[in-house]
């Protein structure tokens, strides 16, 4: 049985992460048996933050994922957090994850919602509401980050493994796995 883990960093919205649940679990049928939420919450890692930049080290979420997908027995987990992460030369990420050509050694990939959120870009909506933009760009990133884990490179067709630099890049690039892709992870 394969077996899939959403694993929450801090307080990320709960109504996020049960939408991440069904849309998964209806993308990723033929390949995880199962997608559960993990029940226990992680803290922010204190030591990933830097005072500098006012952001988080992406390294230490994705390590943490790791050792939790091995401990907890998943085949997969993705980690979601609401901090601003980065990587070294990077001003900040979307999301990282493990990569291996056939996606059998990646275990573990990130997601930020920091700045998916309309918000962060000084757009208010009703409050506790979350808009469909941010449920959007949040299953993109999702995909994307777990496209990796499975072994997908970048992808150059209208596709969500294509890179995105910036939030414009995820709300032009469409909500599934173009052919090509989809047929490398056996999805179609």
């Amino acid at each position: 049985m394969k077996r899939f883990g959403l694993l929450r960093f801090g307080n990320v919205n709960p109504f996020l992460i049960e939408y991440l649940q069904y849309s998964l679990t209806q993308e990723f049928s033929k390949i995880f048996n199962l997608v559960e939420i993990i029940e226990k919450r992680i803290e922010i890692p204190k030591e990933a933050y830097n005072k500098k930049r006012n952001q988080y080290k992406s390294a230490f979420f994705l390590t943490i994922t790791r050792i939790s997908a091995l401990q907890l027995n998943y085949n997969k987990i993705l980690g979601i957090t609401d901090v601003d992460i980065y990587a070294p030369d990077l001003n900040f990420i979307f999301g990282q994850a493990e990569y291996s050509e056939l996606g059998e050694d990646s275990k573990a990939g990130i997601i930020s919602v920091a700045r998916l959120h309309p918000e962060f870009y000084g757009i208010v909506g009703q409050k506790d509401e979350l808009p469909v933009i941010y449920l959007k760009r949040t299953l993109k990133e999702a995909l994307h980050e777990i496209g990796h884990t499975l072994g997908l490179n970048h992808c150059q067709n209208l596709c969500v493994m294509k890179f995105s630099n910036c939030i414009e890049d995820i709300d032009e690039k469409i909500e599934n796995f173009c052919n090509e892709c989809a047929e490398k992870i056996n999805i179609k």
